[in-house]
């Protein structure tokens, strides 16, 4: 089984507050795995809903912004997720992959960075081990943007300041640089990562023995 781009959600608007709250993506079921991109001004701590585990907070080197990137895997969850903070400035958005290996770290491989001062937005490349693998881009711009999407990428969603796209890699390898055209310019961060596939194969089968009956092989 492939990973597959199920939905995303974004908090709308934008705006000042001391909380970023996303709504669940439409659709999401058990044991998909939920990947979160929160972005907030003048460099304050981000606290997590239960559950959420970090990936990367990117501080941006030349701006008092920074993008905090999460995962969790959807099991009996609610309406939506809040982090707090201090009063700033912040954006969100939540998308879910449906497809992901169903325990343990969803990651295919280590997450990596990059950033930049203006247009384009290039993303960092990236390696996946597994066939079926999904790659995803989490980003955030200082100034309200539009995203323009490269040729082999997907947009998740975007709004102001956040934004996803990803990327399906039917055979493991490198998922190269991605680049995003802003169309606000201004300072960037992206973050590339990688889900995973359950393993292929590896149950047991039925056999049918006489006079035996029904077993599972091997055993």
């Amino acid at each position: 089984m492939a990973v597959a781009f199920r939905a995303a959600a974004v908090q709308t608007p934008s705006g000042n507050g001391t909380s970023t709250v996303v709504n669940k993506p439409t659709g999401t079921v058990d044991d998909d795995v939920m990947i979160a991109n929160i972005y907030v001004e003048d460099d304050v701590a981000v606290t997590a809903p239960g559950g959420w585990s970090l990936i990367a907070q990117l501080d941006h080197p030349s701006s008092t912004y920074d993008i905090w990137v999460y995962w969790k895997r959807a099991s009996g969850e609610g309406a939506s997720y809040t982090w707090t903070h201090a009063n700033t400035w912040r954006n969100g958005m939540i998308s879910s992959f449906s497809g992901c290996i169903t325990t343990g770290d969803p990651q295919d491989a280590t997450a990596t960075n990059a950033n930049g001062t203006a247009s384009p937005e290039v993303s960092a490349d990236l390696t996946t081990v597994t066939n079926d693998a999904m790659a995803v881009v989490a980003s955030g711009a200082f100034t309200t943007n539009n995203w323009s999407i490269p040729s082999g990428w997907s947009e998740a969603g975007e709004d102001d300041d956040v934004h996803m796209a990803y990327k399906a890699m039917p055979t493991a390898g490198a998922v190269g640089t991605a680049s995003f055209t802003l169309s606000g310019g201004g300072n960037w961060n992206a973050l590339t990562l990688a889900l995973k596939p359950p393993a292929a194969g590896g149950g047991a089968v039925l056999v049918d023995v006489i006079g035996v009956g029904t077993i599972p092989w091997p055993r």
